[in-house]
């Protein structure tokens, strides 16, 4: 079915030439920026300095030479492996096989600094990120973020996202909000401004006392969660940082970890001020609320400057909070409080340039499908009025077309998706069984359609209709499969003619199929996931750069430079 081929490229010569020049020039950087509001160019040396002004010589972090990095590194790899036969029983087979086998697969076991442009701020800021993807402490981190996330979700003041929030508030339709008011809260750096030793003795507490941790082990929740928050070490060019207070930014559990930590203090926040309020939830540290207005404005002021002043002066967080109205912004929605019920529509932040995956990009078609089908699904969940659905859909639509989307695939990807929609929503039973065998491929646009490796896999090993042990003698090779007049994903309808089954390949019988323990393997369906081709994040992605742009200047040298600078700028 597979046939290696000459291809074309999907970029054009200009755009090659491009990359090729970003990802090689020694003076020049591309980065995020924050909110998804597109990549940044920048200085090199002003995106260095930036890094380190900002945030890696401030005391939350602590510079370490390469072999004190080493050493540190190695004793948090001794840690790990004393935390798995330590908590052995506790993890069980699945859980210590993983964690064995990911501390085993790390290559470069140090996690990488970067910042993203807050654009959108004035003057501009940073928002500092440690990638410890594939690092030496990531596959303890995804198991612990495992064990928070029960616990977080089962907390009042918890929510997952604005489908939640609209969810929630749609249930209160026909209550009197006419003595109500909304407002929102943003904690300032909450992830750094977190004191460790406080968070770890307050959520040790809630772990051992509370019912809603009474299946979780809360030693070994406290000893991996020290090692992950406090062996923060981490690479930004060629020098080497460790971090010393704050939540471990890029971990996996640290959005669980600083959600948990607050949530822990809304409980008496709730008990304090139930009397005031009608609802209260937050996502990280964005908070939301219903304001219940007392008769009196005296007091009514008093008692929410009282609960403004309770939540700053809790761990010294500092707080932004919205003043008490009847519309609000959160998240991505926009809130509108009438007599009975609240109206949402879709909010967009200004420099958003819906950066949207374009039509050429070497994607699956069912991607562009789904980018189509679910921008729609969001439009349609998180808006009230009939007038606002039709304003954001026409807007979604002049996107995706200012993007490149042809007007056919347009219009055939939206009708499709508004029938999806119209009609009832069936709830689909999840299948627990593990009956399925997964084939990962990298995709190529070129490739045999994902429908036809399943019906190939059907046709010759589920329901084989013959005995032979080859390809070649079980299929007969001059008839080919055909997709006649199909849609090609975003452009035309097409039709192609590939042949099904390579001659001369070996086909075992799926009951001879074993796993490492001997044991027989139940198969009754594959499943094809593709892997994407690096965009351009990746591609452009500081890390990654450094080893392609060897003339760069280093790290370690504007770090020297800076610090010369700054020193000569102090007064006498």
């Amino acid at each position: 079915m597979f046939h290696r081929q000459q291809v074309h490229s999907n970029l054009n010569p200009i755009q090659q030439n491009l990359l090729t020049t970003l990802r090689n020039h020694p003076k020049l950087v591309v980065l995020n920026s924050d909110k998804n509001l597109g990549p940044v160019l920048m200085e090199r040396e002003t995106y260095v300095c930036r890094c380190l002004i900002d945030h890696l010589l401030q005391p939350t972090y602590e510079h370490l030479s390469f072999e004190a990095a080493t050493t540190f590194i190695s004793s948090t790899r001794d840690s790990l492996i004393e935390f798995l036969t330590l908590y052995r029983g506790y993890l069980g087979d699945d859980n210590h096989k993983y964690l064995t086998r990911s501390l085993e697969a790390v290559g470069d076991p140090f996690s990488y600094f970067y910042v993203l442009a807050k654009v959108h701020k004035r003057p501009w800021k940073t928002c500092p990120i440690v990638s410890v993807s594939g690092s030496l402490l990531y596959g303890l981190g995804k198991w612990l973020d495992q064990q928070l996330q029960p616990i977080i979700r089962q907390l009042p003041t918890y929510l997952s996202s604005s489908f939640q929030l609209k969810e929630d508030l749609d249930k209160m339709a026909g209550t009197n909000f006419s003595n109500m008011s909304i407002f929102t809260g943003d904690v300032i750096a909450m992830y750094p401004s977190i004191n460790l030793d406080d968070a770890f003795e307050r959520i040790e507490e809630f772990l051992h006392h509370s019912s809603l941790c009474a299946n979780v082990d809360a030693g070994a929740v406290m000893h991996a969660l020290r090692l992950i928050m406090k062996r923060n070490c981490f690479r930004f060019g060629d020098t080497y940082w460790l971090q010393k207070d704050g939540t471990a930014m890029g971990t996996p559990p640290a959005p669980s970890f600083a959600t948990l930590y607050y949530s822990i203090f809304e409980l008496d926040l709730i008990e304090q001020f139930g009397s005031s309020l009608h609802y209260l939830r937050r996502y990280i540290d964005d908070q939301f609320g219903i304001w219940i207005h007392n008769p009196d404005p005296v007091v009514d002021q008093q008692q929410w400057e009282a609960f403004k002043q309770c939540q700053e002066t809790y761990c010294s967080l500092s707080w932004e909070f919205s003043p008490l109205s009847k519309t609000a912004n959160f998240l991505d929605v926009t809130l509108d409080v009438e007599q009975f019920h609240i109206n949402f529509k879709l909010y967009e932040k200004p420099l958003n340039l819906h950066l949207y995956i374009p039509p050429n990009s070497a994607h699956t078609p069912a991607v562009r499908m789904g980018l189509v089908t679910g921008g729609i699904y969001r439009i349609l969940q998180l808006t009230t009025r009939d007038c606002d659905k039709k304003d954001s859909l026409s807007k979604f639509h002049s996107h995706l077309f200012a993007r490149g989307y042809k007007l056919p695939f347009l219009k055939f990807a939206f009708e499709k998706a508004l029938i999806q929609f119209s009609k009832p929503r069936e709830k689909k039973s999840k299948d627990s069984t593990r009956d399925y065998i997964l084939l990962h491929l990298p995709f190529h646009p070129c490739d045999p359609p994902r429908h036809s490796l399943q019906q190939a896999f059907h046709a010759h090993m589920l329901h084989p209709r013959t005995k032979h042990r080859l390809f070649g003698q079980a299929c007969d090779h001059s008839q080919a499969w055909h997709r006649t007049h199909s849609w090609n994903g975003w452009d035309a309808f097409i039709r192609n003619d590939t042949p099904v089954v390579p001659k001369e390949k070996f086909e075992p019988y799926l009951y001879e199929l074993h796993n490492n323990e001997k044991a027989l393997i139940p198969i009754k369906r594959l499943i094809v996931a593709y892997s994407r081709a690096p965009n351009l994040k990746n591609l452009l992605f500081p890390r990654h750069v450094e080893a392609k742009c060897p003339t760069a200047r280093q790290v370690s040298t504007i770090q020297a430079e800076l610090l010369h600078s700054l020193t000569n700028a102090e007064p006498n």
